[in-house]
């Protein structure tokens, strides 16, 4: 029996070395996750000077692209097609973009110069920045590293406010807030009477893949008990590479899928004389 088990145990650590991203980084990341995320960071200023702040708006949503993956499909031809196609059209033409997580499959540098790449594509096709998240991939390899050199706005918890609406992007790559980023969640609310948007990689829930879930279920319990006292409209997601939607009642829950496998994104429009978010899934 004890030999099965060794056996077994040197099976599991032969193939988590032999991946991209190394045995340590299954069971662990080097870097802290209160440390990213001592004190949240309110863009200003050229951070968000192409957003209205009155008026109603739109934004596009991808998430989980993966550069660096093998195997996946790229999708950003398609993407960028569309960009240009909606460009004349004020329904449908974006004010800026959110990218989910998972922007590398690995956290390698030349995986961060793709995906920076991409979203300069972005910029020069529609003028638009784009604000992102981060994921569990891109830390792999000491990632964290290189995506607050590279990753515009060079940290993964902020938020920025129009005249009715916040946006809130949180750090939940390790599969935890912290207690720090909760703890700013819960000042931050306090002072803001604005609705909100939160935008995070791990989603709240799964429909019993708990793998994929934030893992922490008291932490997770006091963020939806905070939310939804908080004039929250909705929570964005990706990690699992599928789409869900789930009424919480006071806020909808959003978990979309991943763009290089799918080859969807979300087209979100913000009314702020009615106050209310709606959005349209996009597909090519």
């Amino acid at each position: 029996m004890k030999k099965s088990v060794f056996a077994l145990l040197l099976f599991i650590c032969l193939i988590c070395s032999s991946c991209s991203f190394g045995l340590n980084e299954i069971f662990g990341h080097d870097e802290n996750l209160n440390s990213r995320c001592s004190s949240i960071k309110h863009l200003t200023g050229e951070e968000v000077d192409e957003i209205p702040l009155t008026g109603n708006f739109n934004f596009v949503i991808f998430t989980d692209i993966h550069f660096g993956h093998p195997s996946f499909q790229r999708r950003e031809t398609d993407f960028l097609n569309w960009l240009d196609s909606v460009q004349s059209n004020p329904d449908k033409k974006p004010s800026f973009c959110v990218s989910l997580g998972d922007n590398t499959d690995s956290g390698k540098p030349e995986e961060y110069d793709q995906y920076v790449a991409f979203t300069n594509q972005i910029k020069v096709h529609a003028g638009i920045k784009t604000y992102s998240v981060a994921g569990n991939h891109d830390l792999y390899n000491s990632g964290w590293k290189y995506y607050k050199e590279k990753v515009f706005p060079y940290t993964s918890f902020y938020k920025f406010s129009t005249e009715e609406f916040s946006f809130y992007f949180i750090d939940s790559a390790s599969g935890s807030l912290g207690l720090n980023q909760y703890n700013s969640l819960c000042d931050e609310f306090s002072k803001d009477n604005k609705n909100k948007l939160l935008f995070s990689h791990f989603p709240l829930t799964t429909e019993g893949d708990l793998y994929f879930r934030m893992q922490n279920l008291t932490e997770r319990n006091r963020l939806l008990a905070l939310m939804s006292v908080s004039r929250v409209k909705n929570f964005f997601s990706g990690h699992t590479h599928m789409t869900r939607f789930t009424d919480f009642g006071a806020f909808e829950d959003t978990n979309f899928s991943s763009i290089s496998k799918s080859g969807k994104w979300l087209l979100v429009h913000v009314n702020q004389t009615e106050k209310k978010v709606t959005y349209e899934v996009i597909q090519k």
